[in-house]
């Protein structure tokens, strides 16, 4: 009995194997067309994050450090910054990072990641922070809250490039495109420029030193590509 149970499966996998073989070989003779279709979009970045040090070194005893961290945190409630969602400790491990200089002194210090939502509530954030002496501000990086969104819009739009690609070609030589039989995602980009230097330029050209009354300033826009390769029989 185990005999045949076993016949009837190699049988099985003999003919499977056959069969797709057969498939393959049909796909490889079938007359096809190959495009490459693209799709690209500019966005504006959303979410840009500004790095925030204090430390001991600036402000002297740890009483100075705990005083000028409510500072930060009171002028960026002042801005509207919703401190719990957009303000986090860049170190989670402790409240204070402490750094030993030399054998019996300990500087302590904090750093903190902020979000804001467009160039001008980083550009108010700078001002404002430099106001109460805090000058160590830096932005870490851009990004767009919507990219994996766009990307999924850009494949698509990528796909039906190349289908009106393959049409167009097809029905300049009086045939017509198929169905798809070959599609392969080639690449998807997202190019960041390094809008910083400028930034900082347009902010020192600002001639108000009120963070509520600073110009509208934006970076550069964030391109995302996408493209697919794609094959289409041709009847």
């Amino acid at each position: 009995m185990k005999t045949k149970q076993i016949i009837f499966i190699g049988m099985l996998l003999i003919s499977s194997m056959f069969a797709q073989n057969i498939s393959a070989q049909n796909i490889e003779n079938t007359p096809y067309i190959e495009v490459v279709g693209r799709a690209e979009k500019d966005i504006l970045p959303d979410e840009i994050y500004l790095s925030i040090s204090i430390n001991e070194s600036d402000y002297g005893k740890e009483s100075s450090l705990t005083a000028k961290e409510k500072q930060v945190i009171k002028s960026l409630e002042n801005l509207g910054i919703d401190i719990k969602e957009q303000l986090r400790v860049k170190d989670l491990g402790s409240n204070f990072k402490k750094y030993i200089l030399r054998k019996n002194e300990v500087i302590l210090s904090k750093e903190y990641e902020l979000k804001t939502s467009s160039a001008k509530q980083a550009a108010q954030v700078m001002i404002a922070l430099e106001s109460i002496g805090v000058s160590k501000v830096n932005i870490t990086k851009v990004d767009c809250s919507q990219t994996e969104t766009y990307r999924d819009q850009l494949r698509v739009e990528a796909i039906k490039n190349a289908k009106a690609k393959a049409e167009q070609l097809c029905n300049a030589i009086g045939q017509t495109c198929d169905r798809a039989i070959y599609i392969v995602e080639q690449n998807y980009g997202h190019r960041v420029y390094n809008a910083v230097p400028m930034f900082k330029a347009a902010l020192s050209r600002s001639e108000s030193a009120d963070a509520a009354a600073v110009p509208d300033l934006e970076f550069e826009t964030i391109t995302l590509e996408s493209s697919v390769v794609a094959r289409f029989m041709i009847k």
